[in-house]
């Protein structure tokens, strides 16, 4: 199990699927899926909205 961040937001997408990020950095951290299991029609598909890339090194 991880440990969670100080700073972590979690945000519910809909149908028990819990959204995890920074809330710092906006930059998602990781997702939990709530009740799933293997026959679940839930994920036939998944959608994923990818922002731009920020080199924060510059």
């Amino acid at each position: 199990m991880a440990i969670p961040r100080i700073n972590q937001i979690a945000t519910e997408l809909g149908d028990g699927i819990i959204l995890i990020k920074d809330a710092t950095t906006n930059e998602p951290i990781g997702m939990e899926i709530l009740s799933y299991q293997p026959s679940d029609d839930r994920f036939n598909s998944v959608n994923v909205e990818v922002g731009a890339f920020v080199n924060r090194l510059h």
